[in-house]
Formats: C-alpha cells, structure tokens, sequence
C-alpha cells in the first residue's frame, strides 16, 4: 500500500483529516504526482490530505479486487492517522471519486467518521456492470500495466457468488447501515458511473432517515473537477459544518 500526505505547515496545532479515496482500476487511475494540486487545494483550507494507491498496483494491477481486501488498506490508514500528533482525531473526513466513492461507502460501514464526501461515486456496482461490463469481464486493449482481468476472473466463484460480491460493492443494498453525513455529488451526464445509482442511493437514504444532501450538475463531468466546477467548495464547506 503506497500512501501519499499532503499538509498545510502548522506549529503546534492539531489539524482536521480529509481521507481521499481515488478513483480507477488497478495501475490505471492509480496517485501520481497530476493529483497534487487536488490534494493541495484540499489542505490549504486547512485540512491534512491522506491518500493510499490501494493494494492492487504494480504488478498485481491486473488483479485488483475493487472492493475486496483492498478495503482495508482505508481502514488501516485511518487507523495509523489517528495515532498521527499532529492530527486531530476528532475531526476525519472521507472523500471519493468514482470507484473511490464505492469505496467510501464500504468504509462507512465500518469507521467512525464525521462527515464523507462522494463525487461521481459507484452507489450500485450491478447497474454499472450491466452499462460498462468490462469491470467484470476486464479488458485486454492497453498497455500491459493497465489491463484488467475483471472481477468474474479474479473473484473465487463468481458466477456462482456473484451476487454477493455485487452487493458487497453497492450501497444502494445496505443504506440503512450508512450513519455517517454524507454529499452525493453527481453529474447528470457523466458517461462513465450513471447518476441512475446516485439517485437510487438517495431514496434509499432518505427512506432511512439519513443526513444526506445531494448535488447533480447538469454538465458533463465524472471527476467535477474544481477547476471547472465548484464542488470542492462544496465539499469543504460540508465538511466544516460537521467539526467538532
């Protein structure tokens, strides 16, 4: 697991967290110097950045689980920035981008964090193997680092469990454990994770009686980035209204 932490200089003050869960399959997608201005405008408003590459990168790209263990290289980070001194742990975030929105949701389930942030998140992970069924079958057309076996050749058994891997990757099946804040931000257009999922989520939150707020934009995007977008803003003002 390659970690990457980006904060603004303090002395002697204890920061807020933002953990950002990126986005991608295996090597491709995977943290690299292009994410610094993110992670920059993230800590110049005052919040430590924390991101890990996930455990399926280099030469087992090809076989990231999306989902799977690799889960718990999140929880494992969140559990060693707690111990950080500089860090104050009252006050851990989570954002995620596309695959890393599933990934925040899954975390959810299991961390105790303030408020989350989803932009162009995978709320229903068999919606969006029906539209892009690469994710399940892989994809064999790029370079070798960035090929992908898929899920159904990396799974144990799965034609015969795939509905419970499908599940374990959709939030829109377990909303009704998701008690953390949460900001869906999603584009009307975005042509690779469908709003569809996002929706769907949302009713479901609010059949449970979540705290949620949700945000679609009508242009085409899938990251928002912030350059174009004001979803950073969004988020960061999010996650201000949730510290202690």
């Amino acid at each position: 697991m390659v970690t990457y932490a980006v904060q603004k200089k303090t002395i002697g003050k204890k920061v807020p967290v933002i953990i950002y869960n990126r986005g991608g399959t295996g090597n491709f997608g995977r943290l690299s110097e292009e994410d610094l201005p993110d992670f920059y405008w993230l800590a110049k408003n005052g919040f430590a950045v924390f991101a890990s590459d996930y455990r399926f990168v280099g030469e087992i790209g090809k076989l990231d689980q999306s989902g799977g263990d690799d889960v718990n290289d999140v929880i494992n980070l969140y559990e060693i920035i707690k111990k950080i001194d500089y860090v104050d742990s009252s006050n851990i975030f989570m954002m995620g981008v596309s695959r890393g929105g599933m990934m925040t949701y899954q975390c959810l389930r299991k961390l105790n964090i303030n408020a989350a942030a989803v932009v162009g998140g995978v709320a229903d992970l068999k919606l969006q193997a029906m539209q892009r069924p690469i994710f399940i079958n892989g994809w064999s057309d790029l370079e070798e680092e960035y090929n992908y076996k898929g899920l159904a050749n990396i799974l144990p058994d799965f034609n015969k469990n795939s509905e419970k891997y499908l599940n374990e990757r959709s939030a829109i099946e377990w909303a009704d454990e998701i008690n953390t804040p949460v900001y869906i931000l999603h584009s009307r257009q975005d042509g690779r994770v469908s709003v569809t999922g996002a929706i769907t989520l949302v009713q479901q939150l609010d059949k449970y009686d979540k705290d949620y707020k949700f945000k679609i934009y009508d242009r085409k995007s899938h990251g928002l980035p912030y350059s174009k977008f004001d979803s950073f803003e969004e988020i960061i003002k999010w996650f201000k209204s949730h510290t202690n």
